[in-house]
């Protein structure tokens, strides 16, 4: 049934005004927090230190780089490793990075967290977010690693083709989901649920050994029917809270996930440990001979950020989608509907 004009009006200056709100405020902080658990757990997968690809709002925290403070989308080609692995290092290199040139590589999808009201935008930007990580694991090599920070549609979405094309690629090592509002938190319209998805780039010829995330099935959750990944009903202590639902005037519930108190930081460590050793239990990383106890930047090789997201061609597809929907759901000529 289609909506009022004046309804698909507000769902699309919704979204229009939560993507602007969001682009005011870097997610720094969060990343900052998540950024030592996510690298110990990269490391821990087999990460021993190499060229790393990071991309996306918050990079820059994610690798500890000055003006992480600063609102915008960043992509840095770095060598990561710990102090005394400065082998790492070939001065007399000039590395242009490209398809399977990373050790491993991790995106931040843009809007991840921003709760969007459009259905169309919704569909767009689960498709981008789709492509996006089917590219970052494109640009690991063979056995490498990717991580990605993603709306939950990636997996929860009615979209298994696009999974499928994920799977060609690349096996699923293990998912978080954060609770709602994690990435920034003092946000009105950016309580959207994101997981952080952990990727291995599968060699050609190997067989699959990836954890199940193709398929979806709906749940009942607080009287409500959702439809969640199976990866979290295989894997519900990969949840960092309790998951809900909130009813919209239309369209299907929202999930949420009400995380417990000052009890984030110490989830995700316990999370991302035991993905990490059921993975080596599993016989699917191999992991490194020796644990160092800390990495950092040894060298930068690219570096770029472009102050607003909405210089990036995935926002302007979303809000091009959400402003489409509702001037087709708008009165057309003589008020006759252009549906």
């Amino acid at each position: 049934m289609s909506l009022p004009d004046d309804a698909s009006s507000l769902r699309a200056r919704a979204d229009h005004q939560a993507i602007d709100d969001a682009e005011t405020i870097s997610p720094h902080t969060a990343f900052a927090a998540i950024r030592p658990e996510l690298w110990l757990a990269l490391h821990r997968l087999g990460f021993a230190g190499g060229k790393v690809i990071v991309q996306g709002d918050g990079a820059d925290a994610l690798l500890n780089r000055p003006g992480a403070d600063v609102p915008g989308t960043s992509s840095i080609s770095a060598t990561v490793g710990h102090p005394k692995q400065r082998h790492l290092v070939d001065p007399n290199e000039t590395f242009r990075g490209g398809l399977d040139a990373y050790d491993a590589a991790v995106t931040v999808m843009p809007m991840a967290d921003i709760e969007l009201n459009t259905p169309a935008a919704i569909v767009q930007r689960t498709l981008i977010h789709a492509a996006l990580t089917w590219a970052t694991l494109r640009m690991v090599r063979p056995g490498g690693l990717a991580a990605v920070i993603t709306n939950h549609m990636t997996l929860d979405g009615n979209t298994p083709r696009s999974r499928e094309e994920i799977a060609v690629l690349g096996d699923l090592l293990g998912a978080v989901r954060l609770p709602s509002g994690a990435l920034r938190p003092q946000m009105p319209g950016t309580d959207a649920v994101t997981d952080i998805l952990l990727f291995s780039r599968r060699p050609q010829g190997q067989p699959s050994r990836s954890r199940d995330f193709i398929d979806t099935y709906a749940v009942p959750i607080q009287g409500r029917y959702i439809r969640l990944n199976t990866y979290f009903d295989t894997h519900p202590e990969h949840v960092l809270g309790l998951s809900g639902a909130i009813h919209r005037v239309a369209g299907g519930p929202i999930l949420t996930v009400t995380g417990r108190p000052g009890r984030m930081a110490s989830e995700l460590h316990q999370t991302l440990g035991h993905i990490a050793s059921t993975a080596q239990h599993d016989g699917l990383v191999q992991p490194p001979a020796e644990t160092p106890p800390g990495m950092g930047v040894l060298a930068i090789h690219k570096e770029s950020k472009v102050p607003h997201a909405t210089a990036q061609l995935a926002t302007r597809a979303v809000r091009a989608a959400a402003q489409n929907q509702r001037m087709r759901r708008g009165p057309g000529v003589n008020g006759l509907s252009m549906n």
